[in-house]
Order: structure tokens, then sequence, then C-alpha cells
């Protein structure tokens, strides 16, 4: 026969595991509550953070466009109006030295910049081919080519030095304006508008000039 003693100290043991297992429970309970909690106030914070950048983010401006003009732009009277020189300016504050590149002057140029002479009447000309051949291979890789657009009546056409990188790139600021912008060429800016371009010029292995990058300057210019 088990001694009344042995038998009452099981009994004790037993209900400190059952305390224990209780105990155990209960903590377990406390700690998921406050992870729910913290899951709860981290949702809750991202909402309202999305919230508030969708109410106070800056509105993309919307433009109404022009439809494709389907005939010769050098002979639309209105474009042949407007000034269609290409000005250089030697530093991008626009209150240094600058002059119209012209043919006679031609040679007087940096080949960079002779070079985003030509890139401009490609896209005057409306040639996607050779647009998308002035681009480089890292260009292409990162942001693609361009689709096939119209011939684009630019005017009021500015390059402008901006800096050189330490790899011997060298950045420029480009201007220009749009007469009856169809928005195929691009669509962040409309008629009458300048948004600037920070184009990144660099030499490929063949030593022919490439568009390295193209970075576009929020403020629209009227």
């Amino acid at each position: 026969m088990i001694p009344e003693e042995q038998i009452t100290e099981q009994a004790a043991y037993e209900q400190k595991l059952r305390d224990a297992k209780k105990t155990k429970k209960k903590i377990l309970i406390a700690f998921g509550a406050i992870l729910a909690v913290i899951l709860f106030l981290f949702l809750l914070i991202f909402a309202i953070e999305k919230i508030t950048a969708s109410i106070f983010a800056p509105k993309a401006p919307e433009y109404k466009f022009y439809p494709t003009y389907t005939g010769d732009i050098m002979k639309n009277q209105g474009y042949l109006n407007l000034n269609r020189d290409v000005v250089y300016a030697y530093d991008s504050t626009g209150f240094g030295f600058s002059t119209s590149i012209t043919e006679d002057e031609w040679e007087s140029f940096d080949g960079e910049v002779r070079f985003l002479y030509n890139y401009l009447q490609i896209i005057i000309s409306g040639d996607s081919e050779a647009y998308n051949a002035c681009l480089s291979q890292n260009y292409i890789k990162k942001y693609g080519t361009v689709a096939d657009f119209p011939p684009q009546m630019l005017y009021e056409m500015k390059i402008s030095y901006y800096r050189t990188d330490n790899d011997g790139g060298k950045v420029y600021k480009m201007e220009y304006k749009f007469y009856r912008n169809d928005g195929t060429f691009r669509d962040d800016v409309g008629s009458g508008m300048s948004r600037p371009q920070y184009i990144k010029v660099v030499k490929d292995d063949t030593g022919a000039y490439k568009i390295e990058n193209i970075a576009t300057q929020y403020e629209v210019i009227g």
C-alpha cells in the first residue's frame, strides 16, 4: 500500500505540472496577441502611408495632343515661321556664351555636340531606326528601343554643356519645344512647352558616339 504522504506529493507534483502548462499557454497566448497587435499596427501605418502618398503625390499633368500630321512638315507654314535653329551654350546656366550651330562653324564644335545636333535632326525626320542606332547597348539593355514615330516639329532647340563624368562621358542639357505635339515620340510634354533632358554621351568600342543615359527634368517650362 502506497503511503498517504507519497500520494499527496505525487498529486502536488502533477498539479505543478498542470499549473506550469497553464502558465506556458497563457504566455504563448499573450505573446501571440502582442505579435498580432504589432502586425496590425504595421499594416495600419503602411496603409496610412500609401493613402497619404496617393493623396499628396504630384499628379502627372495631362496633355491634349494633336492628331498625327500626315503632310510634309517642311511645308507647314506655321512650323516654318518658328525658330528652328539649334543653339549651343557652353554652360547650362543660361548666362554663358552661346551660338547657333551652322555649317560654316560645324568643325569648331566638339564631336559630342555634332552628334547631338544630328540626333535632333533624326527626331525631326521621324527616323526611329536611326534614333535607336544612337543608343548604347547599355541603354538598350536598361530601357529598350523606341517604337516608330512620325516626323516631329521641334523648334527653339538648345544644347548646353553640363558636366564630364569620371568615366569620360559628357552630359549635356537638351531643350526643345514641340509644335503640334502628337504624343507619339514624347507624351510627357505638351505643345509649345519644353521639358529639358540631360543626355550622357559616350564612345563605344568602335569610337562612335552613343547615348548612355537620358534623364528627364521634372519641371515643364511653358
